[in-house]
This record gives C-alpha cells, structure tokens and sequence, in this order.
C-alpha cells in the first residue's frame, strides 16, 4: 500500500463530496486531513467517521475487511453498496465493539456483513441510524460478544468460529428486532454451543415494527427467561440445544401465519405463554 493507511492502525476520512470508498486520497492517518493519505483502510485498521468527515455519502464498490467501524460525532452517509463487508477477525478480543453507530447513518442494503466482535452503539439511546434492508449480518465471533442491533435488521445469523468454547451474544439494550429471519447455530465444532441472550433486560424480540421467523439450529440456544418474544412466520427450536430455563415465564407471541415446532423433551425448552393472533401449524417431535 501506499503511504497512509497500511492496514494496522487508524485511518479517517475527510472529503468535501460524496465518493467511493476506494478513493485513496480521502483516506487519512489523523482527523481532518491531518497525518499521511493514501492507500485504503485494511484488516487491521479502525475506521473513524468524525466531525472532520464531511457531510458527504461514502459508498462501497468492492468487498472490503476492517477491524472497526466507529461513526462519532458526525454526519457522513456510509452505504455498502451491496458489497460484503468483514468487521474484525476470528482474534478479535471479547466484548470488542467492531461496529459502533454513535451517529450519522448507514445503509447495509443487500450486504453480507461478516461480524466477528460486538455491534453496539455505545453511546445509547443517542445514535445514529442503521439501514439494513435485504442485508444479512453473519457473527462469526470466537469470544464473547454483546448485540444492539438498533432499528429492523432484516436477516441475523449468530454462529461461531470457535472449535472447543461455547459462544454467548449478550443483548445489551432495549429491543433487538429481525424482519425476517433470526438463525441461531453453532457450525464450528461438535460440541460447543452459541447462546443469544436476552435476559439482561429482560429485552424484547421483535415487536410490531419488526418481526418475522427464527430458527434455533444445532447446538443454538435462544435464551429469554422473561422476554417477550414476536414471530411473524415460523418459529422452529426443535434442532436446540435448550436447557429447561430457556423460556422460563417468557411469552411467545404468533403475529403472522407459520409453523410452530418443538421438541418435547427434557432437553429442549418447554414454552412457557404462546399467543396466537392468526393461524399456526404445530409440530411437535
């Protein structure tokens, strides 16, 4: 790369129009043109959308991997353009927040968003705002990680990329909504688990502003004790990994036709209230 941003430190922008994120000479190593420009942020680099930035749209033309995202105090536009975005790496420590919308706004339409750390705006309730229509956001992570999804995701899918240790995402504000599908799986080993926890709050899953299936897969735990949980679609736990508290005095509440299917057994959570305002299918195995 070109001297500027090498991929292992800080790198910030700063036009006076909106452009490509691949334009190199907006890309800086200090706040408001300041330090060296050229080359591109990388792996290893923190992004930093300040008040320097401009009040400009930075939109993606080709894949691209950081190991941050920070948006502070400023009114820049950031669209993905439909390209896959990666947020950290399988090292990316516990509880790092690798996507922080503090203010200005994102548009993540038809992206994959690759995520290995926490995604938080971490001054909340003040934040910016979060587009994420058709977009799906993949953690992936090898540590413990927290989640405010923030605004209608449209497509989540917590996984893991750690072979031997369980993974828990801890919900860590108010309401995290899914539009259309909430997957909750461990794909990395055989015996390890992936747990989305709720119980914090207790927060609410989905509402009337945003809900729709969710799928709890293999070695996946959806773990609400007292939450209020919203499926406009199908909602399957029959693959889980549940322990009996899973659900503890939780309601789940059917806003849309689907399919309901469970496992009844010890090993899978026993629903504690179902509400149901429309018409569902039962499967019970």
């Amino acid at each position: 790369l070109a001297a500027g941003c090498t991929g292992t430190g800080n790198c910030y922008w700063k036009s006076a129009a909106s452009a490509n994120w691949e334009t190199t000479a907006d890309w800086f190593t200090a706040t408001n043109g300041g330090g060296t420009s050229g080359g591109l942020p990388g792996t290893g680099d923190i992004v930093h959308f300040d008040a320097n930035s401009g009040a400009v749209t930075v939109t993606m033309t080709a894949s691209q991997t950081v190991a941050v995202i920070l948006f502070v105090g400023t009114s820049i536009t950031l669209n993905t353009g439909g390209q896959p975005l990666t947020l950290g790496s399988t090292s990316t420590a516990a509880s790092t927040v690798v996507f922080d919308q503090q203010s200005g706004s994102s548009n993540l339409s038809s992206s994959t968003v690759t995520v290995y750390g926490s995604w938080d705006c971490t001054t909340y309730p003040t934040c910016g705002a979060t587009t994420y229509s058709a977009s799906t956001l993949n953690f992936l992570s090898s540590n413990n990680q927290n989640v405010w999804l923030a605004n209608v995701a449209y497509n989540v899918t917590f996984d893991s990329s750690n072979t031997s240790t369980s993974i828990t995402y801890t919900a860590v504000h108010n309401i995290q909504r899914v539009s259309n599908l909430l997957t909750i799986r461990d794909t990395a080993g055989t015996t390890p688990t992936v747990k989305f926890d709720l119980s914090i709050g207790p927060y609410v899953l989905n509402d009337a502003l945003g809900a729709g299936s969710i799928t709890v897969g293999s070695r996946g735990i959806l773990y609400a004790p007292t939450s209020t949980i919203t499926v406009n679609g199908n909602f399957d736990s029959s693959a889980g990994d549940f322990g009996p508290s899973a659900f503890g005095t939780s309601t789940v509440v059917f806003s849309g036709n689907g399919t309901l299917k469970t496992v009844a057994s010890s090993g899978n959570a026993t629903l504690y209230n179902l509400t149901v305002n429309v018409s569902i299918t039962v499967n019970t195995l």
